[in-house]
């Protein structure tokens, strides 16, 4: 796994992490020493199908836990580039995960009241009102006015 890795990722976080090999395997040398062996040098995880398959089976092993339980999981003994990130896009495509994660909620539109939806011809009110209006608008014929009437009221 870490012999496609290439060179360049190498010297690209040489300056920041120190790196060591013991036979052939790229490991990272941290401050701490009281830790077992695999947590003061964890070895370095590139990016790689077998990668995914590991965080999978983790991630599995933990009961489904979340990025951040799997992630402090692997660290103890994997140093993965960009970790974090990683692990989320691998998590999200657990099938499980995403079957128990609740998406968003559409309630049905509440119906309206039914004093709200009754029919405008029962209401003289607004019929009066509504021949006041269009008469002042509609001088010219009666036929217009009965038809935006019956429109606007049915």
């Amino acid at each position: 796994m870490q012999s496609e890795w290439p060179s360049e990722i190498r010297e690209k976080y040489k300056d920041t992490i120190q790196f060591f090999e013991e036979t052939g395997i790229l490991k990272v040398q941290t401050s701490l020493s009281q830790d077992p062996e695999d947590f003061t040098h964890p070895t370095v995880l590139p990016d790689h199908p077998l990668l995914e398959r590991l965080v999978s089976y983790t991630h599995r092993s933990l009961m489904h836990a979340g990025v951040l339980t799997t992630l402090a999981q692997l660290i103890e003994k994997f140093w993965i580039p960009k970790g974090r990130r990683v692990v989320r896009a691998i998590l999200r495509q657990c099938i499980k995960c995403k079957r128990l994660t609740g998406g968003k909620v559409n309630p049905d539109p509440a119906l309206l009241p039914p004093d709200r939806i009754q029919s405008c011809s029962l209401s003289n009110n607004w019929r009066r009102s509504g021949r006041s209006y269009f008469l002042t608008w509609w001088k010219q014929s009666m036929s217009s006015v009965q038809c935006i009437e019956q429109f606007i009221c049915n």
